[in-house]
């Protein structure tokens, strides 16, 4: 339950700031501006070289959003669960899925983001359904697994979470918070499915997680970013100058689009690192 607590806050906040809040809606559409425009203006062989290499390994990511690479995951993940007899598992895989996805379009209508005459809006983006998508075929995986298998599928889920989030940004399609919310939906439905299923057929956990280690990289890794995103994210408010965004000079855009890199990159791996404690923990 205070995983679930912490989730929902975590969305309800991000909604609130980055929708509502004129400051909050001015850094993600710098951040989605200077994921656009970083390797001009300029910058430099070697920013330019790093940002090349980001597209190049971010793009192909787009099409795990395809149907029938949707398919393809439910295939895998149903005949994971079937395999162990664990058919309440795989139903818990698919109302997480379907739960989680429908959420994010429902935000979509019911959650309007405000006007206040920052920029050209077209519509409300956020969560992201790529994102959503992605990360909750994941999750769906990481739920029906063997206990000695999710750490492999957190590490390689939470990455594949952040390449899709990345990739969204980078092609214009989502500012960053609506891929956090994104993830942060995925995760709330993740840990609903896991209370229910407990409440209908309590199982044995094992002792701890299987993989400390896994633990402690997801730990570091996300802290670093978290660290890094919230502070770069900070600087740039403090620096925002009185003046239209598009206006703004491209050395603040690019802060927030390196802020939101960061912080994205830390909402996807804190949640699997969160989600890998929460269980099914038995084989």
């Amino acid at each position: 339950m205070l995983s679930l607590a912490g989730l929902v806050a975590g969305l309800l906040a991000t909604g609130w700031f980055f929708l509502t809040r004129p400051s909050g809606q001015v850094v993600d559409q710098l951040a989605l501006l200077g994921a656009r425009d970083y390797p001009e203006h300029g910058s430099g062989k070697f920013r330019a070289a790093a940002y090349d290499a980001l597209v190049a390994v971010t793009m192909p990511v787009r099409e795990l959003a395809e149907m029938w690479v949707i398919i393809v995951a439910a295939v895998i993940v149903l005949a994971v669960a079937a395999a162990q007899r664990k058919w309440l598992l795989a139903l818990a895989a698919i109302v997480m899925f379907a739960g989680a996805n429908l959420t994010t379009q429902a935000i979509k209508k019911l959650w309007d983001q405000p006007a206040h005459d920052l920029y050209e809006t077209y519509g409300n983006s956020w969560p992201s359904g790529h994102t959503t998508l992605v990360a909750t075929a994941c999750l769906a995986l990481l739920l029906v697994v063997p206990g000695r298998w999710r750490w492999v599928v957190a590490l390689v889920g939470s990455l594949a979470t952040t390449l899709m989030a990345w990739a969204t940004i980078l092609s214009g399609w989502h500012r960053p918070s609506d891929t956090v919310a994104a993830i942060l939906v995925s995760a709330i439905w993740y840990v609903l499915v896991e209370i229910a299923r407990r409440s209908v057929a309590p199982v044995p956990l094992t002792a701890g997680v299987r993989s400390p280690v896994a633990i402690r990289i997801l730990d570091i890794v996300s802290g670093i970013c978290a660290a890094l995103g919230i502070g770069i994210l900070a600087a740039t408010l403090l620096t925002l100058p009185d003046s239209p965004v598009a206006d703004m000079e491209v050395a603040i855009q690019r802060l927030a689009f390196v802020g939101a890199f960061f912080g994205v990159a830390a909402i996807a791996l804190g949640t699997n690192r969160v989600l890998l404690t929460v269980g099914p923990h038995e084989d």
